[in-house]
């Protein structure tokens, strides 16, 4: 998919113009799109890598896979800005920008998809739910 998103950088009907938006911007958003038509067409999404090591490798593995399949339930507006957000640690005005939307929704995605896992999840760390409960 890198060698798909760069190609499409060096195409001559490549729509990047260095003058509105960063090669950094531009390239999140093929990435975005690419990304996009890979899950369209395999609707069980990333393969997760498997790791055959010692339990405590294995029980990360398996905290990854049900975080995973958490954030899989978002909705695609919440995932897709959690995603740019914490996993890309992009700047929420660069987030805007590529999931083209007002800053103002992208921190209203953001803070719906937290408290989704949060919820989700919080069976699995009761003791984390009830102290971010009351620190609210």
């Amino acid at each position: 998919m890198v060698q798909e998103c760069f190609l499409e950088l060096l195409r001559p009907e490549c729509s990047y113009d260095p003058d509105r938006t960063p090669v950094r911007t531009y390239l999140f958003g093929v990435v975005r799109n690419q990304s996009l038509k890979r899950l369209r067409k395999s609707p069980t999404g990333p393969e997760t890598r498997r790791q055959t090591t010692p339990e405590d490798q294995v029980l990360q593995e398996e905290a990854g896979e049900i975080v995973a399949a958490a954030i899989a339930q978002l909705p695609d507006d919440q995932r897709e800005v959690l995603i740019l957000a914490h996993y890309e640690r992009l700047p929420l005005a660069e987030v805007a920008q590529i999931v083209g939307s007002e800053i103002g929704a992208v921190k209203s995605r953001l803070q719906r998809a937290r408290e989704t896992l949060r919820d989700v999840l919080g069976s699995y760390a009761p003791e984390l739910k009830e102290r971010w409960e009351r620190n609210r």
